[in-house]
């Protein structure tokens, strides 16, 4: 069978990342419908938005091959030409562009400016179990950073907590909390904080090395951490963990992967290694 062919065009360099993130899912889901070879072409405004995208697609997807363009003097008979399945546009690029696409029967999709979301209630039904618990956190949180003798601080501290626990009660806490459950976790967590400082220091560390060698030795890629049966609280944790440590940034992040670039080999291998994940996996789950 044939190789399948989207497009993707990147006509501002500042979505550059969220377009390509929405390509990678588009080529990859398609790959696995059509059960063949997928050829995702992205067009891109400029040689730096090029060198951008080609090292965040340097690892793509099994079955889906990539090659990075520039723009062509007649975009729309390039495209045509080429009958791809669908053609990805960001936010940049005109309307009249849009238009003359469909006119030409060419199916087009719009990259998704803003991640979609349910409209949610401004004060969540959250229940007593989880107000209580966010209020709780909160305050103590409030009260370690201030002064616990000062009434000022107790009072101020109560209220801020309180609304803390009405607006965010029913988002900190997937689940009702129970002490049997929270506790050990807060445990575990108090264990968590200092390994995660010791990762960030060791890769400052790594980074600067390779930073002030000569050669500069860096080699971008972008790989997919595996988050199937993880919860919300988990995966924001782990994407933010991957953050902030220095060689590794969280691009995108779904219910089933979270898509990592990664700046030197190293990175990348203490990234699959899965000791970050198994970490973070800890924290909510023991040793289990």
């Amino acid at each position: 069978m044939g190789s399948t062919v989207l497009y993707a065009v990147v006509a501002d360099p500042e979505a550059a990342d969220r377009t390509v993130a929405y390509a990678r899912r588009t080529a990859r889901d398609a790959a696995r419908e059509l059960g063949t070879g997928v050829t995702l072409r992205v067009q891109c405004p400029d040689e730096r938005t090029r060198t951008r995208v080609a090292g965040l697609l340097a690892d793509p997807p099994e079955g889906v091959t990539v090659a990075v363009e520039t723009p062509t003097d007649d975009f729309v008979a390039a495209v045509r030409s080429a009958d791809p399945r669908v053609v990805l546009l960001d936010a940049g690029v005109d309307a009249a562009t849009e238009r003359s696409l469909r006119d030409a029967g060419v199916r087009v999709d719009r990259v998704p400016a803003h991640r979609e979301s349910r409209p949610r209630r401004l004060v969540h039904r959250a229940g007593a179990a989880r107000f209580l618990a966010t209020f709780l956190l909160s305050y103590g949180f409030y009260l370690a950073l201030g002064d616990p003798t000062d009434p000022f601080d107790l009072v101020t501290g109560a209220a801020s907590a309180a609304l803390v626990a009405a607006l965010l009660g029913g988002t900190v806490f997937e689940d009702p909390p129970s002490a049997r459950r929270t506790l050990p976790r807060i445990a575990r967590a108090t264990l968590f904080v200092p390994y995660l400082l010791w990762e960030v220091v060791r890769a400052n560390l790594a980074v600067a090395a390779v930073v002030l060698r000569p050669s500069l030795p860096i080699d971008p890629e972008t790989v997919e951490v595996p988050l199937e049966g993880r919860g919300r609280f988990e995966r924001a944790l782990l994407a933010n963990a991957v953050s902030l440590t220095p060689g590794t940034l969280s691009v995108d992040v779904t219910e089933e992967t979270l898509l990592v670039h990664t700046l030197t080999p190293a990175s990348r291998e203490d990234l699959e290694s899965g000791t970050l994940a198994r970490a973070v996996r800890f924290v909510f789950e023991g040793r289990s």
